[in-house]
């Protein structure tokens, strides 16, 4: 299943973020779906958070290599 940006800012609310009491049972009744695809979505955005996360580092510490070769 596929979730909108505006879906899944609500699973994250709901899940971690200010209203974060929820599982995802409860989570994919407010939503309206299978569980399974909220535990999915929820992955994947772990996933991409952590991509993300290890290319952010990469990139800062090359950066911080062509700063200092330049001095």
């Amino acid at each position: 299943m596929t979730f909108s940006d505006r879906d899944l800012i609500k699973i994250g609310r709901l899940f971690n973020g200010r209203d974060g009491e929820h599982d995802t049972a409860e989570i994919a009744e407010i939503i309206g779906c299978d569980e399974e695809d909220i535990y999915n979505a929820l992955n994947a955005a772990r996933d991409a958070y952590r991509k993300y996360n290890r290319w952010h580092r990469e990139h800062q510490q090359s950066v911080r290599n062509r700063v200092g070769a330049r001095r």
